[in-house]
């Protein structure tokens, strides 16, 4: 995790794909609430802007990975 935390641009590379393999899964049936994939849409939009929250929006996808996954 601290190697990813160095590197602004992997933490967002790792983030995006982690999205996209949640729209995946979705797409398949899975059981996600969308609300919170929106939101964590929202924060990537976010993390562009502003390489600054990186560690912040890590947070946040840990945080969501354990609360938004049925």
């Amino acid at each position: 995790m601290e190697k990813s935390l160095s590197n602004p641009s992997d933490l967002a590379s790792s983030i995006h794909k982690t999205l996209l393999n949640i729209e995946n899964k979705q797409e398949k049936g899975d059981k996600i609430r969308g609300r919170c994939l929106q939101k964590m849409r929202c924060n990537l939009g976010e993390h562009r802007k502003s390489e600054a929250q990186t560690v912040m929006l890590g947070c946040a996808l840990s945080e969501w990975m354990n609360h938004c996954i049925i």
